[in-house]
């Protein structure tokens, strides 16, 4: 993404790892924030909980980049215990005592296993708000997932967004990432579906929401909006007679606009093509969710 002055001198050049969902040359005397908008919204901090048999290691992805927080690794532990091994000889009963040890032993590994969940859990949850994290994606194979879901308390519970039932626990970073990447997305999807539709039954019961670009502009001029839903490339030439002047034109920009005075005021913002929400499409191309 490219920003260049009004002499035609570049300014600042932009590198992103998400791609711009288009390209677009705007004339303005100020940055074009909407497409850095959609990236921040798209991409925000997801924490991944990578699950092993062994190993249990965190990860965030954001922007599809992907780091790893300080202790980001919980390991099994088994103390001096062993699996004993060596030939049960010609004793019948010298058979049974290796079957039991070997019982203990995999009983032994299946306790610290839950334990080592259990841990791995707790403290993550703990430092949910410190690692930033109101998304997740546990990635674990088989049982192993329902286990460690079995372990984490409600309030992190409430955060996964998407499962995917791989071993990616001892991959690197970038094939992490791939393979992660489309299941965040996927789940951006379905929470902008569940936003656009919230707001359409609540504007239609006479609640806290608004469809349509003039009353969501008058409540997002009076700092009502808690979260913007708008298509920037929307066409708003209808509306141009009644913007608010606190959100100012031109009616070409105004999608632009709405996302200025939304970030102004501390509201969220989604920004999306009008043709991909069907609640955005009956809506002219911005809705919101209102804070009273």
């Amino acid at each position: 993404m490219l920003e260049v002055d009004g002499d035609g001198d570049a300014g600042e050049l932009f590198s992103l790892q998400l791609p711009l969902r288009r390209d677009r040359v705007v004339a303005d005397t100020k940055p074009f924030v909407s497409p850095l908008v959609d990236i921040a919204d798209r991409g925000s901090p997801t924490g991944l909980i990578l699950v092993g048999g062994d190993l249990i290691r965190l990860a965030q992805i954001e922007q599809a980049e992907l780091t790893e927080p300080e202790k980001s690794t919980f390991e099994l532990s088994l103390g001096d215990w062993r699996p004993f091994g060596g030939a049960a000889g010609g004793s019948p009963a010298r058979g049974v005592l290796v079957t039991s040890h070997e019982e203990h032993y995999e009983a032994r590994v299946e306790a610290q296993r839950d334990r080592m969940f259990a841990h791995a859990a707790t403290e993550t949850c703990a430092r949910l708000e410190t690692l930033g994290w109101e998304r997740i994606v546990l990635v674990a194979e088989g049982q192993l997932s329902s286990r460690f879901r079995d372990a984490m308390p409600m309030k992190m519970r409430q955060r996964v967004i998407a499962e995917a039932d791989l071993n990616l626990v001892g991959k690197e970073p970038t094939m992490i990432a791939d393979a992660v990447e489309p299941l965040i997305e996927e789940a951006w999807h379905r929470r902008t579906d569940a936003l656009a539709t919230a707001a359409g039954e609540r504007a239609r019961s006479g609640s806290t929401a608004t469809l349509g670009a003039e009353e969501t502009l008058d409540a997002l001029a009076s700092g009502r909006v808690a979260h913007l839903l708008v298509d920037p490339d929307h066409d708003f030439s209808a509306v141009a007679g009644v913007i608010p002047p606190s959100i100012g034109g031109p009616a070409e920009m105004l999608g632009e606009r709405a996302v200025e005075r939304a970030i102004a005021t501390a509201a969220q913002v989604t920004a999306l093509a009008t043709d991909s929400i069907e609640q955005l499409r009956e809506a002219d191309g911005m809705a919101a969710l209102l804070r009273y």
